[in-house]
């Protein structure tokens, strides 16, 4: 049976109803502007009836908010996490590749085409004056401004590339600090909503790292109810509705609740590229999990940097398994994809994959017919012969490969296209001016050399191409001049090859000349050359913005969406203050017209 005081309890629990519907519109419209805020809402049902045991049936007791929840779509979030690694890893690539492009710029006077065209022109001088010591002076210096621009080139790739390798390691670092403080927010939500309660307020923190997270990589968020429960005030049992949340990076976990996981840098021992830099990261799961740096689907941030940094554009070494020497301690590939020293990109000693396994190598030597010789560092067992050497299902022989094969056109692409112009135009004067004779009779020798770091020059002497020998795959862009003797005395620059003919003739400064027009460069002049890879830096620059910009859009439109859900609106909220101080005035209408009943009854009726 209902009490007698059964209309002032209805009023009161719309009033209490009511002052946290008007308190929570207040709360959104005070953070109507506050990032990473997510709109909430009082969850309003009727009260337990209750029966009166006549025709009447059951009488309403009133309305009770049974929570404060948060308006969100995790259809939107995830779409917009998906969308920010895409973003993360095209602005990481645009940012560095408008970097390189800058350095690559021909327009400016330090371009190396406009360079090689002052080089013709005091060709053209000294053909037309090849007596003049002072023009033969000029001449050696025009080759060594080539020499230093390809230096200039390469110590800009390499500061890049060492850049890039610093952003890696805070980048990691970031995801580490991230993954903390996504479990130390986890553990405050468990306590909180242990006991039935929602923490929204921590929930918007969590989300906004997670925000944060999905530009540096790609990520997977799980949330799954798990079974929790508590006794209320009455003693009855009460699901608290508690959660696990998961995070993964890349598929591997990141954040498990108040567990986290981290992954640290560790400095490289060898090179994958013969330009890299030393001390080049590998990323390593603390834990022991395998990481995967090779990853197409590591996303953000992370990935971008990683495909700049080692990017080879797949040129790197690779072949299938010939045979293994265990006399020698050596494995053989064949059928490799390069078979030119000017292309040769490995580093003397480093990694190769051998059937899916790292071994580390000591030496190499190219046998010719794409045939090359690996030196193991440490000696092979039987049970590497056997893995190396068995055939797969289909009976092929298995691929091996040196370093790393990147598909992405970053640094060490860049540094081998700067180390096969160099090696190329190197080759080819050098070759023709090898055939000439100085001004004081003697044979004339090469015009371009490599210094060698411990002292001395290299003559490509060599005819065995080996990591070791004297040959072009020792010539990189850093490395490049001019013959030390030939700048101290530019009497040994030769412009015939038979000097007792007379100073005058030019028949060997005549095929000099002849190189800049000679496709002597991978089918290209060498000036064509440039031309052609400034222009693919300029297309790989514009395509990275391009997506950038594209996925920039898309962000805005899904964060649009995601705020149409999950945002303030003014508007909205100042009808729903309206609305609800006139149903909490109306509450209290109640009461005061039930208050004016009860004292009729109490103090009015009776004798």
């Amino acid at each position: 049976m209902a009490s007698t005081f059964l209309g002032l309890s209805i009023g009161e629990s719309g009033l209490h109803a009511y002052m946290a519907a008007l308190t929570t519109t207040g709360n959104n419209i005070s953070n109507a502007k506050t990032n990473g805020y997510t709109r909430q809402e009082v969850t309003r049902v009727e009260a337990e009836s209750i029966r009166t045991f006549n025709k009447t049936g059951t009488i309403g007791t009133g309305v009770t908010a049974t929570t404060i929840t948060q308006i969100r779509d995790v259809y939107y979030d995830n779409k917009y996490w998906e969308n920010n690694q895409k973003y993360g890893e095209f602005y990481t690539k645009y940012y560095y590749m408008k970097e390189v492009e800058g350095y690559f710029e021909e327009e400016n006077q330090k371009g190396m085409t406009k360079i090689l065209s002052e080089l013709a022109a005091t060709l053209q001088s000294l053909y037309d004056n090849p007596s003049s010591t002072a023009v033969r002076n000029e001449t050696v210096n025009s080759f060594q401004t080539i020499a230093t621009t390809a230096n200039t080139l390469y110590n800009e790739m390499q500061d890049v590339q060492r850049s890039i390798n610093e952003e890696l390691k805070s980048t990691v670092d970031e995801i580490n600090n991230i993954a903390e403080q996504l479990s130390v927010v986890n553990k405050q939500i468990a306590t909180i909503e242990v006991s039935g309660e929602s923490a929204n307020e921590l929930r918007d923190q969590r989300n906004l790292l997670i925000d944060q997270l999905s530009q540096l990589a790609d990520v997977e968020v799980t949330e799954v109810e798990v079974p929790s429960s508590i006794k209320d005030s009455y003693g009855n049992t009460v699901q608290t509705g508690q959660t696990s949340y998961m995070v993964k990076l890349d598929g591997a976990v990141l954040v498990k609740d108040n567990k986290y996981y981290t992954m640290q840098v560790v400095p490289r021992d060898v090179k994958q590229n013969q330009s890299d830099i030393d001390g080049l990261y590998d990323i390593e799961w603390t834990n022991g999990q395998d990481f995967n740096m090779g990853s197409t689907t590591l996303g953000g941030t992370l990935q971008g940097l990683i495909e700049m940094r080692d990017g080879n554009n797949k040129e790197n070494l690779q072949g299938t398994i010939k045979g293994v020497n265990r006399t020698e301690n050596s494995v053989t590939l064949t059928d490799c994809n390069i078979t030119d020293v000017t292309l040769m990109n490995m580093p003397d000693h480093g990694v190769i994959t051998l059937a899916n396994r790292e071994y580390q190598y000591s030496s190499f030597e190219y046998l010719g017919n794409g045939e090359y010789k690996f030196t193991m560092t440490n000696p092979l067992t039987d049970s590497d012969e056997d893995i190396i050497t068995s055939q797969t299902v289909k009976n092929e022989p298995k691929s091996g490969y040196v370093g790393e094969t990147v598909d992405y056109r970053g640094i060490p692409y860049y540094m081998n296209k700067l180390n096969e112009f160099v090696r190329c135009y190197a080759a080819a004067l050098n070759e023709i001016h090898s055939t000439g004779e100085t001004l004081d009779g003697d044979k004339a020798g090469n015009i371009y050399t490599g210094k060698i770091p411990t002292g001395g020059e290299y003559t490509f002497a060599d005819t065995v191409i080996s990591s070791t020998s004297d040959t072009y795959y020792q010539l990189e862009a850093g490395n490049f001049s001019v013959v030390k003797a030939l700048m101290d005395d530019p009497r040994l620059f030769s412009t015939t090859a038979n000097i007792k003919q007379g100073v005058d003739k030019t028949d060997v400064l005549e095929q000099i000349i002849a190189v800049a027009d000679k496709k002597c460069i991978n089918n290209s002049t060498p000036s064509s050359f440039f031309e052609s890879l400034t222009s693919n830096i300029s297309v790989s620059a514009k395509t990275a913005e391009s997506k950038m910009e594209n996925r920039n859009n898309r962000s805005t439109s899904i964060l649009n969406q995601r705020l149409s859900i999950s945002g303030v609106d003014e508007d909205e909220e100042s009808l729903d203050l309206l609305r609800f101080q006139q149903a909490y005035s109306l509450c209290s209408k109640v009461i005061s017209v039930m208050n004016e009943c009860y004292d009729r009854l109490i103090t009015q009726t009776g004798v």
